[in-house]
C-alpha cells in the first residue's frame, strides 16, 4: 500500500550547513597549464571528480599562400585581466578586428565584474570598455573600424556607445527611452543585435525599434554627434514606389570604410531587395532583389533572406539567395553583387544554411562564416576555403568549437572564439588531468579519433563515458562508450561501440548507441540504453550491461517485449535517464499500452521488477495524478528520489522508499522557515536532486519571495514523523569557503552523493565570479 504525505505536513528544523569545501575553480590549470573555463556533467566522491571542463580562447589565422596559413592564440582563459581588474578570463565572444590586428569582443570573467568588453590591440595592449559599468548578458556585438574606435552597447543593452580610440573617451548616442529619433519623433526602445561602424568618417549604422514610430535602419555620425534615417518601415525604396516592410534586430546590416549602408528589406509589391544607403549624397540606390537571376543561370532567386548582408571597399555587396528545389527546403547560396550598375550577380558555390553567423563586414580578401561548427571563407566567389573544422588542429586542439568568426577588411586575417572540451579526472589535491576528449584515439580503435565527449559516470573504480567518434563532413558519426580506471586513467578500455554484435539473449543483431544516450556505474559494470538492429526476436532497445573487457559482450537488463506491470510489455526506455546502485537499475520507460513510468530493475540474480511510479496515477501528496517524469537518483537503499509533473501542471520532487511514496517538495509550497518564499522549480526535467543514504531527498530549488531571491539545496529527511525539511545547506546566503557567499547555484546540474557526503553543485562566488565543483555535508 501506498502512503502519502502532504508538505504541509512535514516539520522544518534549522540545521547549520554542514562544511563545505572547493574542489576546482575556474580559472586553475590542468596539469598540461591550459586554464579551465567552465564545467558539466560532474560526478564524484569524497576522493575523486571527474567532469567536463572547457578551455577557451580567441585564434588568429594569418593566410600564408606557400604553408596554407598559421594559426595563433592571441587570449585565452588563464590571461590576467588588465589592471586593476584582478582575475581571469573565462569565455569569449563576438570577436570582430580591423586591419591592424585590434580585436574587440566580449568575456565572461573570473572577476568581481563578471563580464566586460575589451579591445586587444595588435601592439599587445589590453584595454576595458566597460570599466565601472554594467555588463550583463551582452547580446549586441560590439564592432571595430580601421581607426580602433568601437561601437558597443552596456547597462543590459538598452544604450549604444561609441568609444573613440584617440580620444580615449564613450560617448552614448542612443539609449532606451532617449528622444532623439530622427524625423518622426518617437523613442528608442531596442536595438539591432550588431551594429557596425565605418573608418575615417565614424559612422555607425544600427536597427532601432522604436516606440510611436516606425521602426528601421539609422546613421550616427561621431564628428557631427547627429542621427539620420537611412530606412523606415513604410518609407518608399527606390525599386518602383515599393515601400520598405519592417526591420528586426536579428536582420544584418553592414557598412563600408566610407560609411556606405547595405541592408535587406522586404518590399510592399511582394519580394526582397537589396538596398544601397551612401551618406554623402543621403540616396540610396537597388543592389539587388528577388524575382531575377544570377550570372551562371541557376535559377530565379526566389527569397533573400535578411540574416546576411556585406560590403567591402571595392563596393561588392554579399548577400543569400534562396532558390527553390524539386524536394526539400529551398536551397541558399551566398550571392555577390560584383557590380551595382549592372543586375549581374555570382552565386557562391557553397550551400549557406540558415542560422549561420557571418561577419557583416565584407572583405576585399572574400567573407567567412561558421557553417555547421566549420569555418569557412570564401576567396574569389566561386571557391571556399575551410579555415577551421573539427578535425583540424588549433591552438587548443583538434575538435575546437568555433564562435563568431570574422575576417578584417583587407588583411584577410580572420579570428574567431574558441571553446574545447575535455573529460577530466581529478583526485583531492593533485593535479587536474585530462582524461579523454575531441582529437584523442577512440576506445573504438586506432584508426578513430574522438570527436566530442557526450555523457560520463563515476564510480568507485574508474570513470565511464560516451563519446562521438570524427569523420569526414557528412559521414556518419558513430558512437562508443570507454572505461578508464583511477588507478591507470591513460589507459581507455571500450564497453561497447555502435555496430558491436548485440548479446543472443535478445535475438543478436548489433547495437546502435545515440548520443544521446547516459551512462551509469556501479563497482567495474556499466549500464547503458541503445537500440538494436537486426534482432531476430523483434527487440529493438533495452538497457544493458558491459564491463571493460575486449571481448566480453554486454549482456541485457531488461529489453523491450519484457513483461511490465498489468499485463503489459515495455515499448522502449529513455535514453537520457539511467542511474544505478547495488545492482539495481532506475530508469523512465514506456509499456506497450502507452504509459509512462519510473521502474526500478535489479540486474543480478531472478530479475526483479518495480514499478515507482505511473503516468495517471495519484501523486502523493497532490490532488493530481502524475503526468511525466523528470530527474531522477537512487541510493544505496535502493530509496528513489525522482522530479515530475502532474496533470494539473504542479512540479514537485518526490520520495520513493520500501512501497511507500512521499511528497518532498511542490512548487509553489512554503520553503525551509529560515529561507522564507516559497519553492520554484524551473528547468525541472533536469532537477539537480539526489537520494542520500540517510533516507532523504536531497534538490535543488528556486526560492521565490525570500528576502534575497536565490537557488537553495534542501533536505527532506523521512527517516521520522513527520518528515523533517531542513534550512538551506547551501543557498544563495551561504558562507563559501573563500571570501564572499555563493551567488548562484546551477539548477540544471546534478548533485553526486557519496554515502553521506553530496558534491557536485556549481556555484558562483560573488567577490569574483568563479564558478566552482563544491563538496559539503549534510
Amino acid at each position: 500500500m501506498v502512503t502519502t504525505v502532504a508538505l504541509a505536513s512535514v516539520a522544518y528544523a534549522a540545521v547549520a550547513a554542514g562544511q563545505i569545501s572547493i574542489r576546482t575553480r575556474s580559472g586553475e590549470l590542468d596539469a598540461n597549464g591550459r586554464g579551465l573555463a567552465e564545467f558539466s556533467r560532474h560526478d564524484t566522491d569524497s576522493r575523486y571528480s571527474v567532469f567536463q571542463g572547457e578551455t577557451s580562447a580567441i585564434v588568429m589565422y594569418r593566410p600564408n599562400i606557400a604553408v596554407g596559413g598559421t594559426m595563433g592564440t592571441l587570449i585565452d582563459t588563464s590571461t590576467p585581466l588588465p589592471p586593476p581588474l584582478v582575475g581571469t578570463f573565462n569565455t569569449f565572444a563576438n570577436t570582430t578586428l580591423n586591419d591592424w590586428d585590434d580585436v574587440v569582443f566580449t568575456a565572461k570573467l573570473n572577476a568581481p565584474q563578471g563580464e566586460g568588453v575589451f579591445v586587444l590591440e595588435g601592439t599587445g595592449n589590453l584595454i576595458e570598455l566597460s570599466a565601472g559599468m554594467s555588463v550583463v548578458g551582452v547580446r549586441i556585438a560590439p564592432d571595430i573600424n580601421g581607426r580602433g574606435d568601437v561601437v558597443w552597447a552596456a547597462e543590459s543593452d538598452y544604450e549604444l556607445r561609441f568609444w573613440d580610440r584617440t580620444l580615449r573617451t564613450n560617448t552614448i548616442f542612443a539609449t532606451r527611452g532617449g528622444t532623439n529619433v530622427p524625423s518622426s519623433g518617437g523613442a528608442w526602445r531596442r536595438f539591432g543585435r550588431r551594429p557596425v561602424v565605418s573608418n575615417e568618417d565614424q559612422f555607425v549604422a544600427f536597427i532601432g525599434d522604436v516606440d510611436g514610430a516606425p521602426d528601421g535602419i539609422f546613421l550616427y555620425d561621431a564628428k557631427a554627434r547627429s542621427i539620420v534615417s537611412v530606412a523606415r518601415t513604410g518609407d518608399v525604396s527606390p525599386y518602383n514606389g515599393q515601400t520598405y516592410g519592417s526591420f528586426g534586430l536579428e536582420d544584418s546590416i553592414a557598412i563600408d570604410p566610407n560609411g556606405r549602408v547595405a541592408f535587406v528589406s522586404d518590399l510592399s509589391g511582394g519580394g526582397d531587395g537589396v538596398f544601397l544607403f551612401d551618406p554623402i549624397t543621403g540616396t540610396t540606390t537597388l543592389a539587388g532583389r528577388s524575382g531575377v537571376g544570377v550570372a551562371n543561370g541557376i535559377a530565379l532567386i526566389e527569397a533573400i533572406p535578411k540574416d546576411h548582408v556585406g560590403i567591402n571597399a571595392f563596393g561588392e555587396i554579399t548577400f543569400v539567395g534562396e532558390f527553390t528545389t524539386p524536394q526539400g527546403p529551398p536551397l541558399r547560396r551566398l550571392l555577390v553583387k560584383a557590380d551595382t550598375s549592372t543586375g549581374i550577380m555570382k552565386a557562391e558555390s557553397p550551400i549557406f544554411y540558415r542560422g549561420n553567423f557571418t561577419c557583416p563586414r565584407f572583405s576585399t580578401s572574400g567573407v567567412v562564416w561558421d557553417q555547421g561548427g566549420t569555418v569557412r571563407q570564401s576567396v574569389d566567389n566561386t571557391t571556399f576555403n575551410i579555415i577551421s573544422a573539427g578535425w583540424t588542429v588549433t591552438p587548443l586542439g583538434s575538435g575546437t568549437v568555433h564562435h563568431t568568426p570574422c575576417i578584417a577588411p583587407s588583411s584577410g586575417r580572420i579570428v574567431f572564439a574558441a571553446t574545447h572540451k575535455k573529460l577530466y579526472l581529478q583526485e583531492a589535491g593533485a593535479p587536474i588531468e585530462p582524461l579523454i576528449g575531441p582529437g584523442d584515439p577512440s576506445p573504438r580503435g586506432a584508426l578513430f579519433t574522438v570527436r566530442s565527449v557526450e555523457s560520463n559516470a563515476y564510480g568507485e573504480d574508474g570513470v565511464a563515458f560516451q563519446v562521438t567518434d570524427a569523420g569526414p563532413a557528412g559521414s556518419p558519426r558513430p558512437h562508443a562508450i570507454g572505461w578508464a580506471k583511477v588507478t591507470n586513467p591513460s589507459a581507455i578500455d571500450r564497453i561497447v561501440s555502435s555496430s558491436d554484435p548485440a548479446p543472443a539473449s535478445v535475438g543478436g543483431g548489433t547495437f546502435a548507441l545515440d548520443r544521446t544516450t547516459a551512462v551509469a556505474v556501479n563497482d567495474e559494470r556499466v549500464y547503458f540504453v541503445s537500440e538494436i538492429d537486426g534482432s531476430t526476436t523483434g527487440v529493438t532497445q533495452g538497457i544493458f550491461r558491459g564491463g571493460p573487457s575486449a571481448t566480453a559482450i554486454p549482456r541485457s537488463v531488461i529489453a523491450t517485449g519484457a513483461s511490465g506491470p498489468g499485463g503489459t510489455t515495455f515499448a522502449s526506455f529513455d535514453c537520457d535517464a539511467l542511474e544505478v546502485a547495488q545492482r539495481h537499475v532506475l530508469f523512465r520507460g514506456t509499456l506497450s499500452s502507452g504509459a509512462h513510468g519510473l521502474f526500478l530493475v535489479r540486474d543480478s540474480g531472478p530479475g526483479t521488477l518495480t514499478t515507482i511510479a505511473m503516468a495517471g496515477t495519484r501523486a502523493a501528496g497532490t490532488n493530481s495524478e502524475f503526468a511525466s517524469f523528470g530527474a531522477l537518483a537512487i541510493n544505496r537503499a535502493r530509496e528513489v528520489t525522482f522530479a515530475a509533473e502532474t496533470a494539473a501542471g504542479e512540479l514537485g520532487v518526490w520520495f520513493h522508499s520500501n512501497g511507500t511514496l512521499q511528497l518532498a517538495a511542490l512548487h509553489g509550497e512554503p520553503a525551509a522557515v529560515t529561507a522564507g518564499g516559497t519553492m520554484e522549480f524551473y528547468n525541472w526535467a533536469q532537477m539537480s536532486l539526489a537520494s542520500g543514504d540517510n533516507s532523504g531527498a536531497l534538490y535543488v530549488a528556486h526560492l521565490d519571495g525570500a528576502p534575497v531571491a536565490f537557488e537553495a539545496l534542501q533536505h527532506t529527511e523521512f527517516s521520522t514523523a513527520p518528515p523533517i525539511v531542513t534550512a538551506p545547506l547551501l543557498s544563495g546566503v551561504t558562507q563559501a569557503p573563500v571570501a564572499g557567499t555563493v551567488r548562484q547555484l546551477d539548477v540544471s546540474e546534478p548533485i553526486s552523493v557519496d554515502q553521506a557526503l553530496a558534491y557536485g553543485i556549481f556555484l558562483f562566488d560573488d567577490t569574483d565570479y568563479r564558478q566552482a565543483i563544491v563538496g559539503f555535508t549534510y
